[in-house]
C-alpha cells in the first residue's frame, strides 16, 4: 500500500504545479510521507525509490524548499548533510568502492522541482571517462579546479577537481567538503556555460575516498539526457 502511494504521490510531484507543494511537503511535512525510509535528519530524507531504474536506488531529499542544484550552492549545511546521508547508506548497505553513483540533474534534465540526489548500485547512468587530449581548464578558485574535455556526442564534460586549500575539520571530514565547494561551484559554471539551459547531470561514484587526488565530480551538459530517466 505504501510503494503503490508513493509511486502515485512520484508521478504527480513531477507535473509543473506540484513543484511548490512538493517543496512544502519536504521542508514541513517529510513526517507524513508514504516512503520507505533509510535514513533522516533535522537536514535530510533519504528513501528507497518508488520506480526504482536499479535494483538497489535511494532518493536523497533536503528538508528544506530548495528547488535546484544551483540554489543548493546557497545551502552548504544542506549540501554537506545530503553527502553524508550518501556516505552513511552506502556503508550500512555494504556497498563496495566503484560500483555506486551520487548524482543529480538539473535545468531541463531536473524533472521534480525540488532538489533530489539519486544514490544507486550498478553503472553509471553516463560514461564520465575524459581522453588524455584536449583537456580544458575553464574554472578555477581557492578550493577546487574545473577541466573540461570535449565527447564524440556533443555534450560538454566537466571534471571538478579539490586542490589543498579545501579546509576540513572533525565535524565535517575532507569529503563532504569537497562535495559541498563543488555544488559552490555550479553557479560559475552555469552563468559561463549556460548548463540550465542545456540540462545537466551533476554526479559523483565515490563518497568515501579520504584523499583528494582520489576525489572527482564531474558534469554532463548538452540535448543527450541521462542513459536512464532519474
Amino acid at each position: 500500500m505504501i510503494s503503490t502511494l508513493a509511486r502515485v504521490m512520484f508521478s504527480l510531484a513531477k507535473t509543473q504545479m506540484a513543484g511548490m507543494v512538493v517543496q512544502h511537503c519536504f521542508a514541513h511535512w517529510s513526517f507524513l510521507l508514504p516512503v520507505q525510509r533509510l535514513r533522516e535528519t533535522p537536514y535530510v530524507l533519504a528513501f528507497s525509490h518508488p520506480r526504482p531504474a536499479y535494483p538497489q536506488h535511494v532518493v536523497i531529499v533536503p528538508k528544506k524548499q530548495i528547488p535546484s542544484l544551483l540554489a543548493l550552492s546557497q545551502y552548504p549545511d544542506y549540501a554537506i548533510a545530503i553527502f553524508n546521508a550518501a556516505q552513511n547508506i552506502v556503508a550500512t548497505l555494504g556497498w563496495s568502492q566503484g560500483t555506486y553513483v551520487l548524482c543529480a540533474n538539473g535545468g531541463s534534465r531536473q524533472e521534480v522541482q525540488q532538489v533530489h540526489f539519486h544514490l544507486f548500485a550498478g553503472v553509471s547512468p553516463v560514461d564520465v571517462s575524459l581522453g588524455e587530449m584536449d583537456r580544458e581548464r575553464v574554472h578555477q578558485n581557492e578550493q577546487i579546479k574545473v577541466i573540461r574535455s570535449p565527447r564524440p556526442d556533443g555534450q560538454l564534460q566537466f571534471k571538478l577537481l579539490p586542490l589543498g586549500s579545501i579546509q576540513t575539520n572533525e565535524d565535517v571530514p575532507l569529503g563532504q567538503s569537497i562535495f559541498a565547494a563543488f555544488v559552490g561551484s555550479l553557479p560559475s559554471l552555469n552563468q559561463q556555460f549556460h548548463l540550465i539551459q542545456q540540462g545537466y547531470t551533476f554526479l559523483m561514484d565515490d563518497v568515501h575516498a579520504d584523499h583528494p587526488t582520489s576525489v572527482a565530480g564531474y558534469i554532463l551538459a548538452g540535448d543527450k539526457s541521462a542513459r536512464n530517466t532519474l
